[in-house]
């Protein structure tokens, strides 16, 4: 085997060059004092509001939903944490969903301690969404050196892939703390294979780990069919051992990792999804495959929707340009790899066969196989450097730019009918087409340079002058996120366990449960069934696919905007992800169906925009009392709302949910008089009138409620919390049934007299987790015994690539 191509000196140095490529590339935080977390730009979660953060400048990532998922979830799990809970369920949003087995919480991950230790600071969220390109840089640039890249070429592939515009635009989402690892997994699955040592070994394992407890299943997927499409190319070097290792080695993580994907599974199973992609049709058209050769943001069609990757026109310059050096069937692997994911992406013909593969139909892979073709293109990218200071003559350069050209105009021609059709939007192709031309002037200036090693410098210059200059000036500037604004105060002062309903997207979902209120409304990949189908039937028209409570619950959409954004999915996405939506229809708060689910789901307080004041002065007095208002938000008390848990007057046995939920429809239903319970019954019509009181006394974990029941002769105690898998009732201690209650409640039958009833969720899956996990422990601890001390030396061979 040949010795490694590079020394530790070169090594440093070349990470070194790609961490300070990243890091002035977020020269607003170190500069400004600004920050790129998506919550500072979010209503109702900084002190200054919406209006004061937003009129300072602009984020930096065009997808902010990371506010109302990824960032106050870490807040409320480190809250957990310190009160020495787990965080298995979040207790604050919809009627309770589970928090550990949400995979968008990741909370296994590395790359979310620090946000955990420190929640309370928008620092700790930057430095994390920094430190995950940082890996994704180093990772990179690592791996190409390993692989025979030279130094040069090895820092234009780290900051080739560390800043692609796929990274960029997602910067603050979960599905990164993944995806970022990918180039560590075929470098250390590489050196485990060669040298089998104890330290190569345990890399693997942490890195194999880091992935699968990284958020959503769909990038672990991914990463681990790239790896194996990479050891499939790698096992002339791995040989049948390496090959077994490194699966092995695999199944370990796999194992250790089980109480992540195991709570996810459940979870998964007792939900909808909310995406509605077509099986292999979820990919992207020409006018978004721009931001392949373009970076963000002059490859983006549009402001809004999802596009491609924005690897840039160098990297793809760079990669063709090594084509007749490197011999394409040396690098066939990632030419093979790069085309063939990149065609999927940009449903080419004879790719859709890639969605419909057994285990992948269920996958929406709408963005989740971006870092695939980003690291290929970022490794032949370093190639084509590491060709260039070998010297090439001036034909054959020629001949490589015609070829990197040719895509690229035809993709041209395509972005310009996108942009004639999206004119509204203010694009303007000329800036595209302006610094594309300045930066193949600058190519042709540094590939007349007499020195190859001259070439290729010029030429990393120019690569990080493309990837660097897509960048904003300024940013939001960096506020105390969740610092309970005026009108949360208001309601924690009058009644902290009280439950809301936050319209008009005032206070997102989650951010919510940072504050400590609990808030109906959800918004999460993954839905619990049941209550999907009671806000979708029941409480907002507007969430007819996706049942989650969105920022236009009180207001009408412009058709005009509406169809614009449809037209603009139309161009970029096969599969429109939204195109089903219609103009939404303003909720009638007060209206008579609305109004008691509003009080059947314990909605205690309304909290409204200041526009919302219309609304209010037109509702009857008697029924709504305005406890606060100022300039941001006017908080609401419902009289009517009913308490967390009550007994009806009556309770009537129905077959199933969607049974229940017909009834609750009917003009006539009053939640007071009458809950409908699922299955059989001691009489199939109707049980005798109970009467008595329950009141909700305290919450000792965020999955425990204790409630003080009080009745004059049997009863059924109605409680306002979904019917979870893991959800167990007692009564004084004992157990007792839970039945589904109103489609998406819970019951408890107690005996006459005074009781407590408590309701605890554990997971069920916690005892099949524990033996997976020991024998996850147990072959690591075999596979550390089986490793050969006396190594043989890793590293990247020369002329692996080149």
């Amino acid at each position: 085997m040949n010795e490694p191509a590079y020394d530790a000196r070169t090594l440093r140095l070349a990470l070194l060059a790609c961490a300070a490529l990243v890091l002035l590339a977020f020269h607003p935080l170190w500069l400004y004092g600004d920050s790129c977390m998506a919550a500072q730009a979010s209503p109702g979660v900084t002190l200054r509001g919406p209006v004061g953060a937003t009129n300072y400048g602009q984020l930096p990532l065009a997808d902010t939903v990371a506010s109302c998922i990824d960032e106050p979830q870490a807040a409320l799990a480190s809250a957990q944490l310190r009160a020495g809970h787990f965080p298995w369920w979040n207790p604050h949003n919809g009627l309770g969903v589970p928090l550990f087995g949400n995979w968008q919480s990741s909370l296994l991950s590395p790359l979310r301690a620090l946000v955990l230790a420190c929640p309370d600071g928008s620092w700790a969220f930057d430095v994390t969404y920094v430190l995950r390109l940082l890996l994704a840089a180093c990772g990179a640039c690592w791996l190409a050196l390993h692989l025979g890249v030279g130094a040069v070429g090895a820092v234009a592939s780290g900051i080739t892939f560390g800043l692609t515009g796929y990274f960029l635009r997602y910067l603050s989402m979960h599905h990164l703390n993944a995806e970022v690892w990918l180039p560590w997994l075929w470098l250390c699955a590489d050196r485990l294979a060669i040298s089998r040592r104890l330290r190569d070994l345990i890399a693997f394992v942490a890195v194999a780990f880091s992935v699968v407890v990284g958020g959503n299943p769909q990038p672990t997927l991914v990463a681990g069919l790239a790896t194996i499409a990479f050891a499939l190319w790698r096992a002339r070097h791995w040989g049948i051992a390496g090959l077994l290792w490194v699966a092995a080695a695999g199944l370990a993580p796999l194992l250790l990792a089980s109480s992540y994907w195991l709570a996810g599974l459940e979870y998964v199973h007792e939900s909808v999804h909310h995406h509605t992609g077509t099986v292999g049709q979820d990919a992207f058209t020409a006018a978004g495959a721009l931001g392949l050769f373009l970076p963000y943001p002059y490859g983006e069609p549009g402001p809004i929707g999802m596009v491609a990757p924005h690897l840039g026109f160098l990297p793809w310059a760079l990669a063709v340009l090594g084509l007749g050096r490197l011999g394409l069937g040396r690098s066939v692997f990632l030419w093979a790899l790069l085309l063939l994911t990149a065609g999927k992406l940009l449903n080419l013909p004879g790719t859709a066969w890639l969605g419909e593969l057994p285990g992948l139909a269920m996958m929406k892979f709408y963005k989740y196989a971006y870092p695939v073709p980003a690291l290929a293109l970022a490794l032949l990218a370093g190639s084509g450097v590491a060709a260039l200071r070998e010297g090439c003559s001036p034909a054959q350069l020629g001949v490589r730019l015609v070829v990197a050209a040719v895509p690229l105009v035809a993709l041209l021609l395509a972005g310009a009918q996108a942009d004639a059709a999206l004119e509204p939007l203010r694009l303007d192709p000329g800036v595209r087409l302006a610094w594309l031309a300045a930066l193949l002037a600058g190519v042709v200036a540094a590939l007349r340079l007499g020195s190859a090693p001259w070439r290729s410098q010029a030429l990393l210059a120019l690569l990080a002058l493309e990837l660097l200059s897509a960048w904003p000036q300024r940013w939001l500037p960096r506020l105390e996120p969740f610092a309970k604004p005026d009108f949360v105060r208001a309601i924690r002062e009058r009644d902290a366990s009280a439950r809301t309903f936050a319209a008009g997207g005032l206070l997102l979902p989650n951010q919510n449960a940072v504050f400590g209120l609990d808030d109906i409304r959800l918004h999460d990949g993954v839905f619990p069934r049941r209550y999907g189908k009671l806000v979708r039937g029941l409480l907002n028209p507007n969430v007819r696919l996706w049942p989650v409570f969105t920022g236009e619950d009180l207001g009408e959409r412009d058709p005009r905007v509406l169809e614009l954004g449809l037209q603009l999915q139309r161009l970029l996405m096969p599969q429109q992800i939204a195109a089903e939506a219609t103009p939404s229809v303003p909720v009638d708060l007060d209206g008579v169906v609305t109004a008691k689910i509003f009080d059947l789901l314990n909605v205690e307080y309304f909290l409204l925009p200041a526009v919302g004041r219309r609304l209010v002065e037109q509702w009857r007095k008697g029924r709504y009392e305005v406890v606060h208002d100022d300039a941001e938000a006017v908080v609401v008390r419902r009289k009517t709302a009913l308490p967390r848990a009550f007994v009806p007057a009556r309770v009537e046995f129905v077959a199933d949910e969607d049974a229940a939920f017909a009834r609750l429809a009917a003009p006539d239903f009053d939640p007071k008089a009458v809950a409908y319970l699922e299955g059989e019954g001691p009489d199939a019509a109707a049980t005798a009138p109970s009467s008595g009181t329950a009141r909700v006394i305290n919450r000792p974990t965020p999955g425990d409620l204790t409630i003080a029941v009080q009745t004059g002769a049997p009863a059924w105690v109605v409680i306002s919390v979904y019917p979870y898998p893991g959800l167990s009732a007692t009564v004084d201690g004992k157990p007792a049934p839970l039945r589904p209650a109103n489609g998406a409640l819970c019951a408890v039958q107690v005996p006459r007299g005074q009781h407590e009833l408590r309701l605890t969720y554990v997971p069920t899956t916690l005892s099949r987790a524990t033996w997976l996990t020991a024998a996850g422990a147990a072959l690591l601890l075999m596979l550390a015994l089986a490793c050969r001390r006396a190594a043989t030396p890793h590293g990247g061979e020369s002329g692996v690539l080149g």
